[in-house]
């Protein structure tokens, strides 16, 4: 098997053939906080619980994003504050895994945040595209979800300015056109 020496953890990583069928407890990515998937390789740490999805162990150190266009966010392997979680900017989510953080704005984003597209077809709005907004221009910045109905403050959201459809980031994601 290859291994990999990761800047995020102290031991070798090993590459390792997941079966295809889900494992009991369901092993979880410690990047994207996410479970393996059944049938993909990953890499793990044989010495303690520490595994990465295979695109994950290849995530860039450094991004630039239209949401910041003026810094640069760097990759992280846990939060900054080591006793407690980091609050996504992008979703609003809490988060324990790696992220990618803004030094210069004091802000974080959870690694799949970052890769959203920036226009989004949906079933649940055919009629026009959608296009990621890094605020909502309401009051206060805040919005509610066509989707769910539930509000949204101070986070990104998809939206037809025509149409003033608004969807937040999970929502989007669950209801992509076919």
């Amino acid at each position: 098997m290859a291994g990999l020496n990761h800047f995020s953890h102290s031991h070798p990583l090993e590459l390792i053939n997941t079966p295809q069928t889900d494992p009991s407890p369901p092993i979880t990515c410690t990047a994207c906080e996410l479970n393996i998937i059944p049938g993909r390789p990953f890499y793990a740490c044989r010495s303690c619980v520490y595994s990465l999805h295979h695109l994950c162990s290849s995530l860039p150190h450094t991004i630039k994003h239209p949401s910041d266009p003026d810094h640069e966010l760097s990759l992280l392997p846990k939060p900054t504050h080591a006793e407690s979680p980091f609050e996504c900017k992008a979703c609003g989510k809490i988060g324990n895994g790696f992220s990618y953080r803004c030094g210069s704005c004091s802000t974080d984003h959870h690694v799949l945040c970052t890769m959203m597209p920036c226009t989004f077809k949906c079933a649940s709005h055919a009629a026009h595209p959608l296009s990621l907004a890094f605020e909502a221009p309401y009051e206060q910045h805040a919005f509610v979800c066509d989707e769910c109905g539930k509000p949204g403050w101070n986070q990104w959201l998809y939206r037809c300015v025509g149409c003033q459809f608004d969807l937040h980031l999970g929502c989007a994601a669950m209801n992509p056109s076919a």
